[in-house]
């Protein structure tokens, strides 16, 4: 005869393993594409994701040189929307630049185009948020 404890554990487990398919099932796809790389001395890295029906759209510029100037354009389907010129700073030699886009119809395709302009070294990531 089966124990009420063993019945209760047998239960316990049977539940939990039938309920694991439905976790897998109800996972979203993934918020958030990134691209990075090394580029003109420093790692660059874009990086975009879903939030609260926007896109955030985050531009890392890491390891840099203090001092360097940096030309960061960004571009969403195509149209830029932004053109800054920014330092790198600080004791973490980085430059960070965030920007909140609306979320167009189908997929949105970001591109970067980072330009060191003590070096003339230039590079351009893209990310596709589907």
């Amino acid at each position: 005869m089966i124990s009420t404890a063993r019945r209760l554990t047998a239960t316990a487990a049977t539940a939990s393993l039938l309920a694991l398919p439905a976790v897998a099932l109800s996972a979203s796809p993934a918020a958030a594409v990134q691209n990075q790389k090394s580029c003109a001395g420093a790692n660059v890295k874009l990086e975009a994701e879903r939030d609260d029906g926007r896109h955030e759209v985050q531009v890392d510029i890491d390891n840099g040189q203090r001092g360097e100037r940096w030309r960061v354009k960004l571009f969403q389907n195509g149209d830029r929307f932004v053109n800054v010129v920014r330092t790198v700073g600080g004791d973490d030699r980085d430059i960070d630049l965030d920007r909140d886009r609306r979320n167009t119809a189908g997929a949105d395709t970001y591109k970067l185009r980072a330009k060191n302009l003590r070096t003339g070294g230039a590079c351009t990531l893209r990310v596709t948020l589907r």
